[in-house]
């Protein structure tokens, strides 16, 4: 015999199995989304990127360093992006073409490993100046 539960979000009958969390399956993924988009918006990283402002800095940048600017290492691969070499987190401006660096998504990944310990979740305790400085190996293009 299986036991019913009731959604508390919903109202409907759901089969409980194991510990529940009082939401039927549906419900349960749609809080874990909104709950996921809750934790985006309080980042700083995420704040910055949704303004007109970052949008004109992103687009400076891009057209300054014309690709990636690690392509002479190989292995580009994936859609351009803007990476801070300060991350923001950690007090780098934002909005600073100095701070900047185009890198395809391959090398994104790459960078955000050496800064982040192989994980992409900010923040970091420490991050010494030469970890970032690694990011400037290499000729930049522009």
């Amino acid at each position: 015999m299986t036991l019913n539960r009731l959604c508390n979000r919903c109202g409907r009958s759901y089969p409980m199995a194991g510990r529940s969390t009082g939401k039927c399956p549906t419900c349960q993924i749609e809080y874990e989304r909104e709950k996921s988009a809750r934790r985006r918006a309080n980042n700083p990283a995420t704040r910055t990127r949704n303004t007109a402002a970052w949008q004109k800095t992103r687009a400076l940048a891009r057209a300054r360093d014309a690709g990636c600017t690690q392509r002479h290492t190989g292995n580009c691969n994936g859609r351009l992006e803007v990476h801070h070499r300060t991350p923001i987190e950690h007090g780098g401006q934002p909005y600073d073409l100095t701070n900047l660096v185009t890198l395809c998504r391959h090398h994104h990944e790459e960078a955000e490993a050496r800064l982040f310990g192989g994980a992409t979740s900010h923040p970091i305790s420490t991050t010494s100046r030469e970890t970032l400085d690694e990011l400037d190996e290499g000729p930049s293009v522009g």
